[in-house]
């Protein structure tokens, strides 16, 4: 664990320039020689293998905090990284009342404990853990050291690779992609497949050309990049013929396109996908016919180059990295030696990205299997087997799962699309919605400049998952962003509580009861299946907007269904609205404040921000969950469409989702809990009702 840090060594200003280092010893004050940094105290610290799930580490009492703003002062760099730890932990305290941001005492002192450990799967990253206080209070440091020092024998973790465009980082990127082609378990071996309808021939970087594939089998490279800006020489039905003739003059390309051609020349391939070159541009057809081979295109190249950084295409990836700051320590090796490490913060995050906020960049790394991240920090490598930097690198990554997600590792069989078929056993089931649940969470929080996309931009991960599911074919529909098979899992999808609601978008681009009809973060419902249905679907149908591409966007649908409808009111909403007081209410009661004052029944979880008349409406149950302390009832709260009028159960009645509701039986001491008769709600006689 790390921790943002307000007075850490790598955020407040640097010190004075120290003289040059002669030896490692002058690297520490004589307290810290002394303790932790003598040879049987470091050795303490220093875990014997990475099966040591109960090592304890090396404890001791600092010096002075005067003694350790003196250290600092001199130069110790072991007094400087205590120094801003004991600041944080001041101010990040469990216990709130006893938080400071003001300086400690002359003669306070603290307990440390400090750790150098490897985590089982990645046994080259070392980390240095202090724990501070009797809160045990953790800050993280990644550690690494040079080839040629003492210390390499035991730490192999390798300073980052910041000339991302050197010779040395490209070979340690064909390292890696020879490595996972040759040894890796459950990632594609190296096979001829068709290319694309137009790839860029990189043959001749100064001069790429436009080929029509026409069925030539060749292993190719896939582009990953936010475009941020307009690309006027895009590939049009004006300029396709010279651009597959003539080649296209590069300087006319922007950077993140030339970054791209120069990757895959130098690293030893000839073919590119990119979209504003591989699709015509201003053909609707064409857009339509390669938005249908996204799955295919991006799961089918050989490896994908996503530039990470770049906000826009023509900021390129290929500049050099900042060397990020890193504070010097001694290290005693277990033979007596004394060598040298360095140590960082754990300051990387893959979610500040600029294409961890794009829509359409989403789909092209899940289904990409192998991956070149040109991150803002350095050259990153991922696969099946997970996320590592280039060169032995520590991966001093915030792990938020962002960059972790990718489609399970699961037993494959030959299926005559050559796509990938899944052998059918729970727990398959269950590593497929886990994926795909991720997936929408993920998907779901991010931006997309054409808001019609919000479907179209996920289809090519909806194809895959058609093509993978472990059920009947007949099973496998895709409705809209929702699976006919899991359909009462997957229309309880609520909003995501920590993000601010928007408004309802004003065009139309998905059914009400999708979560493609509404803005911002999603969750869902955990796996196994907790939801026993209540409701029945007598029809859900879905009309794409465009013939033959189902999984993109639709011009209208219709969901009708059997179901308990109850007329409810709820309370006052707003953007930042998490926790809704729901209440039962009189059929004839037309607003909220109408009736009587009565006790909340339960929560109602909002799908956008926007104004509903008299804060009334109708709950539709669809499932219940009986749990083993409670028995909960979840479905979706309705509002009539216009000129439906509320007052009455019309036959037929055509509603709008506007939300989530869940209502529970009575909890016994907690008086104060709403609670609704649920057995009652059951027993309600069912309605056929129509969602649109």
């Amino acid at each position: 664990m790390c921790s943002p840090r307000g007075f850490s060594l790598f955020s407040r200003p640097p010190r004075k320039k120290k003289q040059p280092v002669l030896h490692n010893r002058a690297l520490l004050c004589d307290l810290c020689w002394k303790t932790p940094f003598s040879i049987a105290d470091f050795q303490s610290a220093l875990a014997p293998d990475t099966s040591e799930k109960r090592f304890q580490g090396f404890s001791y009492t600092t010096q002075t905090w005067k003694e350790i703003e003196d250290g600092e002062n001199r130069g110790c760099n072991w007094c400087d990284i205590i120094w801003g730890d004991i600041l944080e932990y001041r101010k990040s305290r469990r216990d709130q009342s006893l938080r400071t941001e003001e300086m400690p005492e002359e003669n306070e002192r603290w307990k440390v404990t400090m750790k150098f450990t490897r985590q089982k799967e990645y046994p080259h990253y070392m980390t240095l853990t202090t724990y501070l206080g009797e809160d045990m209070f953790p800050s993280s440091y990644k550690v690494h050291t040079n080839p040629e020092d003492n210390a390499a024998s035991i730490v192999s973790g390798r300073n980052i690779i910041w000339k991302v465009s050197s010779p040395e980082c490209f070979q340690e990127a064909l390292n890696c992609l020879v490595d996972c082609t040759m040894n890796h378990e459950f990632c594609p071996k190296v096979t001829s497949s068709p290319l694309p309808t137009r790839v860029v021939d990189c043959s001749d970087p100064r001069r790429p050309k436009l080929l029509e594939s026409q069925g030539l089998e060749a292993p190719y490279v896939a582009l990953s990049y936010v475009w941020g800006q307009a690309q006027p020489h895009s590939t049009s039905t004006v300029n396709i013929e010279s651009y597959t003739s003539d080649g296209i003059d590069i300087e006319i390309l922007p950077q993140t396109i030339r970054d791209a051609i120069y990757c895959t020349h130098a690293l030893g391939f000839r073919f590119l996908w990119t979209d504003t070159l591989c699709i015509i541009q201003d053909s609707a057809d064409d857009k339509n016919n390669e938005i249908s081979q996204m799955c295919n295109i991006y799961n089918k190249a050989h490896f994908t180059i996503i530039a990470a950084c770049a906000t826009k295409a023509g900021d390129g990836f290929l500049q050099d990295r900042r060397n990020p700051p890193t504070m010097e320590l001694p290290f005693w090796c277990p033979d007596g030696r004394l060598g040298t490490i360095s140590v960082r913060e754990q300051l990387y995050a893959s979610r500040n990205e600029p294409i961890s906020k794009r829509g359409w960049c989403f789909q092209e790394r899940l289904l990409s299997p192998r991956i070149l991240n040109y991150a803002s920090h350095t050259l990153q490598y991922q696969c099946a087997e997970g996320t590592k930097n280039v060169g032995n690198a520590n991966n001093f990554s915030v792990i938020d799962g962002s960059d972790e997600l990718k489609l399970p590792n699961l037993p494959l069989t030959p299926a005559p699309a050559s796509m990938p078929v899944v052998k059918h056993s729970t727990n398959e089931e269950w590593k497929m919605w886990r994926v795909w649940k991720s997936a929408l969470a993920n998907y779901s929080g991010r931006s997309l400049t054409c808001s019609t996309d919000k479907l179209v931009a996920l289809s090519g991960v909806a194809q895959f998952f058609v093509r993978c599911w472990s059920q009947e074919a007949s099973e496998i529909e895709y409705l809209a962003g929702l699976w006919k098979h899991t359909f009462a899992q997957d229309i309880l999808w609520y909003r995501d509580s920590a993000a601010m609601r928007r408004p309802r978008p004003v065009e139309y681009r998905a059914p009400s009861w999708s979560w493609a009809a509404s803005d911002g973060p999603i969750k869902g419902p955990g796996w196994p299946p907790i939801v026993e249905p209540t409701w029945t679907v007598r029809k859900c149908k879905v009309f794409p907007t465009t013939s033959g591409l189902s999984y993109g966007e639709v011009q209208d649908a219709i969901l009708v269904v059997e179901a308990v409808i109850r007329p409810v009111s709820f309370g006052t909403t707003g953007p930042n609205s998490t926790d809704v007081p729901l209440y039962e209410r009189e059929l004839d009661a037309l607003s909220a404040e109408s009736q009587p004052e009565k006790k909340a029944i339960g929560f109602v979880y909002m799908d956008a921000d926007e104004s509903l008349e008299g804060n009334v409406g109708f709950a539709v149950v669809v499932g219940s969950m009986n749990k083993k302390v409670l028995h909960n009832l979840v479905g979706l709260l309705l509002v009539p469409v216009a000129n439906a009028g509320v007052a009455t159960y019309p036959s037929g009645g055509c509603y709008r989702r506007v939300g989530l509701f869940d209502v529970h039986e009575k909890i016994e001491d907690e008086s104060d809990e709403p609670f609704c008769d649920v057995e009652d709600w059951l027993k309600t006689t069912t309605q056929v009702l129509t969602i649109i």
